[in-house]
């Protein structure tokens, strides 16, 4: 190929190319086409209020600047987002898909927002911590807060699941730690627990209740029984000791009825649908409180749940390595006060 030839392929292929860039251009959505967050709140407050006049009170903005946003939303778009009159306002198809990704955009610049308020303040660190909501009591808490008085620039995010939930976000590096109902039974190599507390079970009953008068209940009295239990599959592992604490008292209960939330559990009992077996923590949760359901301690001194943090050992952050240490520090006083104790019990009885 000579110089000529040469320089005639060039200057095609470089015009080919530019070609290709334009339609590129045209094809790719200018920023000057993406909404902005003051139209992504017009719509999310005009989707919630499904009415301008309360929508524009919400976000102190006058009506015709709050139709105009929505307007140049939906023009960017190219669909309608809102089905309005002079009676009513709807949501469109496509905008109620919109809404639910909309919410999660304005959160996360939340979010980011408070992160950086945070950061300024010296809270540049971030942690991630799980917990079964049904089993939320006031010592995971206090513990939580008694780590915060040793690492004070850490910011502690919550995240409330099911047991199973909670053991795939830590085995997928989605949160630092969780604190679960009991140990589970089958579980990765890569993941670790530590004993952090421990608690009694108790029997829900209803009001009317052969029993109601008793101050302690023997698991075997209820063989024959009516049984409401949570579901296996909020919780593997608590199930499975529910169940092997009847076993051990000599029977196999009956179960009619099942919930994967203790207040719906409760809310059962109190209306005679059965009796349960629930960690003395959950007992808080009674949504009445009106005495409708009693919570009987146990004459089995075994009854008891062994409640654990659980934590991938791949995870080397050094707040994760803090909180762990704050755990067995929290144990290891606990058990030494029952030590300490222990002499005083055997005079007493002397």
């Amino acid at each position: 190929m000579n110089y000529h030839a040469l320089r005639s392929w060039i200057a095609e292929l470089l015009i080919l190319n530019c070609r290709i860039l334009k339609i590129a251009l045209k094809s790719y959505p200018r920023m000057n086409d993406r909404a902005t967050i003051r139209e992504l709140e017009c719509f999310v407050a005009v989707a919630e209020e499904l009415n301008f006049a309360k929508a524009a009170q919400r976000i102190n903005l006058s009506q015709p600047p709050l139709t105009r946003h929505i307007q140049q939303l939906e023009d960017r778009l190219g669909t309608p987002l809102l089905i309005r009159n002079t009676r009513v306002v709807e949501l469109t198809p496509a905008g109620a898909l919109f809404l639910e990704d909309t919410r999660e955009v304005l959160r996360l610049l939340d979010r980011a927002v408070e992160t950086v308020r945070r950061a300024r303040q010296g809270q540049a660190t971030r942690m991630s911590i799980g917990f079964v909501g049904a089993l939320l009591e006031g010592e995971m808490i206090e513990t939580l807060r008694h780590f915060r008085t040793h690492v004070h620039s850490c910011q502690i995010r919550l995240h409330d699941m099911l047991s199973p939930d909670l053991i795939n976000a830590v085995q997928q590096r989605q949160i630092d730690g969780a604190f679960i109902g009991a140990t589970p039974h089958r579980m990765n190599d890569e993941l670790r627990t530590i004993f952090w507390r421990r608690e009694a079970f108790k029997v829900a009953l209803p009001l009317g209740h052969r029993l109601a008068a008793a101050g302690e209940v023997d698991l075997r009295d209820f063989a024959d029984e009516k049984w409401i239990t949570l579901q296996e599959k909020a919780s593997p592992a608590l199930y499975q000791r529910m169940l092997q604490l009847c076993e051990d008292a000599g029977f196999r209960p009956t179960v009619l009825e099942e919930s994967d939330r203790w207040t719906a559990i409760i809310a059962m009992v109190a209306l005679g649908e059965g009796v349960c077996l629930i960690p003395e923590s959950a007992t808080k949760l009674d949504p009445e409180g009106d005495g409708s359901v009693l919570f009987k301690p146990l004459a089995q001194a075994d009854a008891v749940l062994e409640r654990r943090f659980l934590f991938h050992c791949g995870n080397k952050s050094p707040l994760l390595a803090s909180l762990v240490k704050v755990l067995e520090k929290r144990e290891q006083g606990r058990t030494a006060r029952v030590q300490r104790r222990a002499p005083c019990d055997g005079l007493a009885l002397g």
